[in-house]
């Protein structure tokens, strides 16, 4: 598996599935604002909750194969493997897809992440031990302080502020640098 971040904001993303599992998937989507659309006869009481107060589309439904026509990501979160693998054979080669409790039959995985401010990292163990994942990540949240959120928005500020300061006394013509 390649680690990547992947820029979801305005991306379509269909999660079959209403419960605990699908609840922690479309809050990291949300708050990344793809638009999802969530299919399932029923929600959790937390998911009942935040479909209320945030803007995803639910399809109060079982799945149906053309559901996932349009996404660039699928996640099959269901309580039945049955549904779950039918989920993913409706998916093109194209499609990011998750099964989450099929993980060979998935292209890729969620990571344990730590986010603070503009610093994400992301660990996993191939599988092995989400568990284990989860206590590295817990340990990393420990040692990267809010100093070092600071010193990260230092550092984007005058990065920024150089870039911009570069553009406008430099261009590039031929490969080389020419100063007006």
């Amino acid at each position: 598996m390649l680690p990547i971040s992947l820029e979801v904001k305005n991306k379509r993303v269909v999660i079959v599935g209403g419960g605990v599992v699908a609840t922690r998937r479309i809050q990291i989507f949300l708050k990344q604002e793809a638009i999802v659309t969530v299919i399932s006869p029923s929600l959790s009481e937390k998911l009942q909750q935040l479909f209320t107060e945030s803007a995803f589309t639910w399809k109060n439904r079982p799945f149906h194969e053309g559901d996932v026509e349009e996404a660039f990501i699928v996640i099959a979160a269901t309580n039945s493997r049955e549904v779950n693998a039918y989920v993913r054979l409706c998916c093109s080669g194209n499609q990011l897809v998750n099964i989450v409790d099929d993980p060979k039959k998935s292209t890729f995985h969620f990571p344990a992440t730590l986010q603070k401010g503009l610093l994400s990292v992301a660990v996993s163990t191939g599988g092995a031990s989400p568990i284990l994942s989860k206590k590295i990540r817990d340990d990393m949240a420990e040692q990267f302080d809010d100093d070092y959120i600071k010193y990260i928005d230092f550092v984007k500020k005058a990065r920024d502020k150089i870039a911009k300061m570069m553009h406008s006394v430099f261009y590039k013509e031929d490969d080389k640098w020419i100063e007006e």
